[in-house]
């Protein structure tokens, strides 16, 4: 154990501690507040405190706190929310501030944010510890506990200090009661605000081998609890650092340190206020604890100790597992109430811990943050030193809650400009600091999250326009839950030129509910949506279509939306447009009550069915390929207007689920030349199989994607010749089961590249309650492809707390994969860079030496396609457009050319700068003595 003693430079006068010189300063926000980085929270009722603070997925800051008449006891509590640039947010409650009255001794101590929107708060109602909970726009929830309200059975007095949201809707709380001695104790209300009787028998767990015991700070390690808070083991006059690991039911937890505690002394006293897990692939691998520990009779040190998963001190950290930093010298008491863990690319680099220094002679307190590397030395970029005592307009105050957010630093905490206990205000400051982790090339690191104007949101398709733009669609499960398609530019930040200005979106809302999941591109640059929408109690299909800028095209359906149902309860999973602009759909239907039947429609231009397709010529082809629970997953076009189809069916109640494909011709009749009728049914191993993706592959074979059930989720890759029987060459049998990871691994997308390589993205579960993101690339031979991320997966971390996932997956015309999908509740999108582990997914697919094509894009194309040309060699290039008779239409390069990827474009004119006929034409390659080819539709 080491302390690091940073000397005060100077008092003030009146015995306030002043700033300490850096070197560096890190200085205030301007972007927060009114341009000078912090916000004064004044409430209806005299002075106002801040006790807590959460930020949502939308950037915006809740702050909990109390205000009261000069000098009183606290007689209103309140929730007040900012927006992300520090400003009330008018929307919310009463001109941005929530109010739930109670009576006196109460207090807020404690915030979480339900997936719901609802608010959960924890702290004390008229000295008994309590639980509130407030719905999303700020009144008490009358369906929790009694008019919102929970109180603790059997508690007469004591506080609440720590609140932990389970995944089940369960609430843990932790605190003291104090009615005898200081008991610790840990509860658990059911989302209703009644007790848990799974816990402990009635809902709540005193720490009762522990005469004296407060808890700060409880976390989850793989769904049960860890507590952080400070003992005095077996009557001892010194207090430990404590932690406590408990069981899913309230039991101790004999694997932590062989019963359940650990006791940490520190000097004198010792205490923990705040915990945080370190990751490694999301899964914790080591506990952070934060808080104080006393060396003389006066004055205190912040503290910052590492453990092992099983409550052993990581010697790791600073020689013993223990780091003091003594920040402003003896007789001023430092300690931490807040710790998180930072991440760069989704491995952990650094350790901020923040809270207050405190004069113990005048009682006055400033802010302050210290931030480590990993191995528990100092971060010297940060403030200069790593310590971060702010000098602000501020005067003096306490942090009562810290978060990071992004690469700022953000406390809340009660502020005295004129020095005296009655004249306070709620403080919010917002500090710049430097990680040097930003990629200026794609949003944030790679990544983005989109506000898409709902309290949570998902991702569920995602598709890359030629100029780089990347739209996205999916759902925002707010209150509304709209369907939405959001652009990004080919940087990530949002498209102001689309869809609604506020928010770049373009909702298609027409007071419907739904979900997005499926886009497709025009050639002439229209957007094409598909999903479902609920239809009183049940479900229709929805199309929409929207013009480049994201207004609903009327031409389509009157409305530029058709929604519609084929039965009673449908579900509509793909879209896919032809080069003449019919619009082709893939789901399922149950009508009056039966079992379902897979679908495939299509629509003309106009939005209408198409009474050229099916067996009725109406529009439909119904099918019922099993006895039980068809759907079709995704509908693909082959370049000679045949129809791709995969879903999945059953032939029994309960029956593992088999992989169902069809071949269609462009009419919708069946394709005989595939299996012989046009569909074939197929087991994958032994367990239900849930295809997701259907590709053509080389020689009219067909590559499909999806996922078994065994051990939780396996992917698996089958791939067919033309005729429809397994392709042997392809992992020695045509099916490839990738080994079993983590609690299971699914897959929602695939893209076959144009060297016959396959790119799987899917979630993979590292715990049964932490998905991450993740992509695998599998090789011509329907091996792993071990070049590409490790052994040949790569795991997206976006998040220190996974709750990720991927839900679709696309390329750029520079060969750059780009991925939607999820985290914590929001949209996110992340892209790879083709250098990214070594040829991770770029023009490097195809085996070094080989002149090659990527898919052309759009393709059908409408005025124009871009594609991506890789020389094996540097040296002389010729790339021509030719139409079907062979005839050179345009000359699109003709000179010396580099070695590597070459971005060509054709803009669909001729060598006279005509527009080309409609048609099929062929774009051919000459260079290093090899040439290659590759096809493109031009449509009006």
């Amino acid at each position: 154990m080491r302390t690091i003693a940073r000397l005060a430079l100077a008092l003030f006068l009146t015995g306030l501690l002043a700033p300490a010189a850096h070197a560096v300063p890190a200085g205030l926000d301007p972007s927060f507040g009114a341009g000078n980085g912090f916000v004064r929270l004044s409430a209806r009722r005299g002075a106002n405190r801040a006790a807590a603070m959460v930020q949502q997925l939308d950037g915006k800051y809740v702050i909990a706190g109390s205000s009261s008449d000069q000098g009183a006891e606290p007689v209103e509590l309140s929730l007040t929310r900012l927006l992300a640039d520090g400003s009330r947010d008018t929307s919310f409650a009463e001109s941005g501030v929530a109010y739930f009255p109670l009576a006196a001794s109460s207090a807020f101590t404690s915030l979480a944010l339900q997936a719901d929107g609802k608010f959960v708060l924890g702290g004390v109602s008229g000295s008994v510890p309590a639980v509130f909970r407030m719905t999303a726009d700020g009144r008490p929830d009358s369906t929790f506990g009694t008019a919102g309200v929970a109180t603790i059975p059997g508690n007469s007095y004591g506080l609440v200090r720590a609140i932990q949201l389970q995944a089940d809707g369960a609430i843990l709380i932790a605190g003291s009661d104090n009615s005898l001695n200081t008991v610790g104790f840990v509860a658990r209300f059911l989302p209703t605000g009644a007790p848990d009787p799974s816990w402990d028998g009635d809902g709540i767990r005193f720490l009762s081998p522990q005469p004296w015991t407060e808890l700060h700070a409880i976390t989850l390690i793989g769904g049960t609890p860890l507590i952080v808070g400070e003992s005095s083991p077996n009557y001892a006059s010194s207090r430990f650092l404590t932690l406590i690991r408990l069981t899913a039911t309230g039991a101790y937890d004999t694997s932590f340190d062989g019963d359940g505690i650990v006791f940490t002394p520190a000097g004198l006293n010792s205490g923990g206020r705040a915990v945080a897990l370190q990751t490694s692939n999301t899964s914790p691998t080591k506990i952070i604890v934060a808080g104080y520990a006393q060396q003389a009779q006066s004055g205190k040190d912040f503290l910052v100790a590492r453990y092992a998963l099983n409550g052993a001190l990581d010697t790791t950290f600073d020689a013993d597992g223990i780091l003091l930093v003594a920040l402003a010298g003896a007789g001023v008491e430092d300690y931490a109430i807040s710790v998180r863990v930072l991440s760069t690319g989704g491995v952990p680099s650094r350790i901020i811990a923040g809270g207050n220094v405190t004069d113990t002679f005048s009682g006055a307190k400033r802010r302050a943050a210290i931030k480590l590397f990993l191995a528990g030395t100092f971060d010297t970029a940060f403030d200069g030193d790593g310590i971060l005592i702010p000098s602000t307009a501020l005067g003096t105050g306490d942090c009562a809650a810290m978060l990071t957010s992004g690469s700022r630093i953000v406390f809340a905490g009660t502020g005295y400009p004129a020095g005296t206990v009655q004249d306070y205000d709620a403080v919010v400051s917002r500090h710049t600091t430097s990680d040097g982790t930003a990629d200026a090339t794609f949003g944030s690191g790679g990544w983005c999250f989109l506000d898409t104007g709902h309290v949570r949101g998902s991702g569920f398709a995602v598709a890359v326009q030629t100029d780089g733009k990347v739209l996205v669609g999916g759902r925002g499960d707010g209150m509304d839950a709209q369907p939405f398609v959001r652009r990004l530019l080919a940087n990530g930040t949002p498209d102001s030129t689309f869809g609604d200005s506020s928010v770049q979106d373009s909702l298609f809302s027409y007071d419907s509910r739904g979900t997005v999941f499926d886009l497709a591109l025009q050639p002439d640059g229209r957007i094409l949506a598909a999903g479902v929408t609920p239809w009183g109690s049940q479900s229709a299909m929805f199309v929409a279509r929207m013009h480049p800028n994201g207004a609903l095209d009327r031409d389509f359906a009157g409305t530029g939306v058709r929604t519609f149902r084929l039965g009673d309860t449908d579900s509509l999973f793909s879209v896919a447009v032809q080069p003449d602009g019919r619009i082709l759909l893939a789901g399922v239907t149950r009508i009056n009550g039966f079992g379902g039947l897979l679908v495939v429609a299509r629509l003309t231009a106009s939005g209408v069915f198409d009474s050229t397709f099916g067996a009725g010529a109406n529009g439909v082809v119904y099918d019922y390929p099993g006895l039980f629970d068809p759907c079709a997953t995704q509908v693909t076009l082959l370049p000679d207007g045949r129809i791709l189809v995969v879903g999945r069916t059953r032939q029994t109640v309960g029956g593992a689920f088999r992989v169902v494909a069809y071949r269609l011709l462009s009419n919708g009749a069946l394709d005989a030349s595939w299996n012989g009728f046009g569909k074939l049914v197929t087991p994958v191993g032994y367990d239900s199989a849930t295809p997701t993706s259907i590709a053509p592959a080389p020689n009219d074979g067909v590559i499909i994607s999806g996922y078994t059930s065994t051990a939780g989720g396996t992917p698996f890759v089958l791939r067919f010749l033309a005729n429809g029987t397994r392709d042997s060459s392809f992992s020695g049998d045509g099916e490839l089961q990738l080994s079993p990871r983590g609690s299971g691994e699914d897959v929602h997308a695939m893209v076959v590249r144009p060297s016959g390589h396959i790119v799987l993205a899917g979630t993979l579960r590292t715990s049964p309650t932490q998905p991450i993101a993740t992509l695998a690339r599998i090789g011509p031979d329907g091996s792993l492809d071990t070049s590409f991320g490790t052994a040949g997966h790569l795991d997206v971390s976006l998040v220190d707390s996974g709750d990720e996932y991927a839900r679709d997956v696309a390329f750029d015309a520079q060969g750059r994969a780009v991925a939607v999908g999820g985290a914590r509740d929001r949209t996110s999108v992340f892209r790879l860079l083709p250098e990214v582990n070594s040829t991770a997914v770029g023009e490097g697919d195809a085996p070094h030496g080989t002149l090659r094509f990527s898919a052309p894009s759009p393709n059908p194309a409408r005025g124009g396609t871009s594609f991506v040309l890789t020389l094996p060699a540097a040296g002389p290039l010729d790339v021509a457009v030719h139409d079907v008779t062979g005839r050179r239409v345009r000359s699109l390069r003709n000179g010396v050319a580099t070695a590597g990827p070459q971005l060509l474009r054709w803009d669909g004119r001729d060598a006279e700068g005509h527009a080309a006929q409609p048609g099929l034409y062929f774009i051919r390659a000459r260079a290093a003595g090899q040439s290659a080819n590759t096809r493109v539709v031009l449509t009006r």
